[in-house]
């Protein structure tokens, strides 16, 4: 893999409440793959002249995902690799980057979400997020009067579009399952997190979807319901510190996410026909 960097020179850079936007030329040598770690949340889309052939001409390779063909319009998410293959030549663009915190505040979604097959769906799903680039490229490039507030206004439409898009479903209505990353993602941050709340609208947020789509989703793929799932993992924590620890069951509640020792103790009953004490003295 090449790692040749393109030429860059910043045309117009400036700074609109909590978003950064810039014009900016590339010079693309070609020759292979270019890798950059976006530092934050960013949506690019070539700025063309009009005599400019605008058809895909592009291929980004994000993670550990393969290369795919884009438009001109794509949407990086904050620290994963992205590698990206241009033609050699002259490309003029328009970015725009904003901060996890505010990403997750305006769309809605955690900045951890990411689904590799959804950034293109994001710009097929309408024509507004091109026309919201496009008109924030034109204020960069020509400057008019309160552009600030201006390009503030079209990220803004930009961000709750995306929000938008997320929760109507993007892969997930077409397969009506969780994608593998996705499951992934929910299981690891059940595990991660099972001594806290884990309410589905937080679960719902880390990957990117509505509440209600989740619950059916995540039996789809996984067999059993999140509610379940998590109940389970709970107990399975129990056991864990009752056969590893000798911690008091109010400690080993509070460390498994349950409300207290006297409903642990019929939780775990109910699940496994023993009572915690008893469960402990068989790995004494």
């Amino acid at each position: 893999m090449a790692n040749d960097l393109p030429t860059v020179c910043v045309e117009e850079r400036i700074k609109a409440g909590d978003f950064t936007a810039e014009l900016v030329t590339y010079r693309w040598r070609g020759g292979g793959y270019v890798q950059m770690r976006p530092s934050a949340f960013t949506i690019f889309m070539r700025f063309p002249e009009k005599d400019e052939d605008q058809s895909s001409d592009s291929t980004w390779r994000i993670g550990e995902h393969k290369p795919a063909k884009v438009g001109i319009c794509n949407v990086s998410p904050s620290g994963v690799s992205v590698e990206v293959n241009v033609p050699p030549g002259l490309r003029r663009a328009v970015s725009c980057s904003c901060e996890d915190e505010t990403f997750a505040r305006i769309a809605g979604v955690s900045p951890t979400w990411f689904d590799v097959d959804f950034p293109t769906k994001f710009i097929l799903h309408s024509e507004r997020p091109r026309r919201m680039l496009g008109a924030i490229g034109r204020e960069l490039k020509t400057p008019g009067f309160g552009r600030e507030v201006a390009i503030e206004g079209y990220m803004l439409i930009l961000l709750t579009e995306f929000g938008r898009v997320v929760r109507g479903g993007s892969q997930e209505a077409s397969t009506g399952r969780l994608s593998a990353g996705q499951v992934k993602r929910l299981l690891e941050y059940i595990e991660e997190n099972i001594d806290g709340n884990l309410g589905m609208m937080e679960l719902a947020n880390q990957v990117g979807i509505s509440v209600r789509s989740l619950s059916r989703l995540f039996k789809a793929s996984v067999g059993v319901t999140i509610r379940d799932y998590v109940a389970f993992a709970r107990i399975q924590r129990v056991q864990t510190l009752l056969r590893e620890t000798k911690l008091p069951l109010k400690t080993i509640a509070h460390r498994a996410g349950l409300k207290n020792g006297n409903y642990l103790s019929a939780a775990f009953s109910r699940q496994h026909g023993l009572s915690p004490s008893e469960y402990r003295a068989q790995w004494k």
